[in-house]
């Protein structure tokens, strides 16, 4: 069985094949090497796909089929805000052509994000600019040819631990309560808006929010009562 597979799939690249069953071919034949992941993070314990760990393979398969892939980074489109500030976004993106055809291409994309490399939780450290682009360019490439031929990992997401919720405290959340209360505020709609059960379940994160939109509503009515008296 095997061995008719293997004449049949022979006979599949000697034909002319389009660029797509190529993608496809390529496809398959990376998940019949196998790959391992060497990329570990220690702090959430979950293993990752490094360049080095698939993209020879590719390169080599590629070959083999006829293929040709560039990758860039480069400036996509520019949009003006109401306020005339130019805002360009930059896009990865990763081109595979089909060697024996060159008007036959497929191209994926996916945007960018700032990458900072070794920078503490109080902003400290860091890597330098030009470690900061590499770090950008091996992560965005990374993920485009995981795209491009369905290499599947962990699923980050489940691996990382959820971050611990810090709260308020009673004293301070009866602070809050008090000046609510002091300034005629709907306590229920506040609580409706932000998602709280009660005050004292705030998170320490979005304690200081409710509390500037409390200062801006005594300020509001301070100023009502000035213009009252003059």
């Amino acid at each position: 069985m095997e061995e008719i597979l293997r004449k049949g799939e022979l006979v599949m690249e000697d034909k002319k094949m389009n660029i797509y069953q190529k993608i496809q071919l390529a496809k398959v034949k990376l998940k019949e090497q196998g790959i391992k992941a060497s990329g570990k993070n220690t702090m959430s314990n979950y293993s990752y796909m490094e360049l080095k760990d698939f993209l020879p393979k590719i390169v080599s398969i590629f070959n083999d089929l006829n293929l040709f892939s560039h990758f860039e980074i480069k400036p996509q489109s520019v949009d003006t805000t109401e306020q005339g500030e130019h805002i360009e976004e930059e896009k990865g993106i990763l081109m595979i052509l089909n060697s024996e055809n060159p008007e036959e291409k497929v191209v994926y994309t996916m945007p960018t994000a700032e990458v900072n490399i070794g920078v503490r939780k109080d902003g400290t450290g860091g890597a330098q600019p030009i470690q900061n682009l590499g770090g950008k360019n091996t992560y965005i490439k990374r993920y485009l040819y995981q795209n491009a031929l369905d290499i599947a990992e962990e699923d980050i997401v489940e691996k990382t631990p959820a971050k611990k919720v810090e709260y308020i405290s009673k004293e301070r959340a009866d602070e809050i309560l008090k000046s609510i209360q002091n300034l005629g505020m709907n306590e229920k709609q506040i609580l409706k808006y932000y998602k709280l059960k009660d005050f004292y379940s705030t998170p320490v994160e979005l304690a200081a929010e409710i509390e500037m939109k409390v200062f801006e509503m005594e300020n509001k009515m301070k100023k009502k009562e000035s213009e009252e008296i003059f």
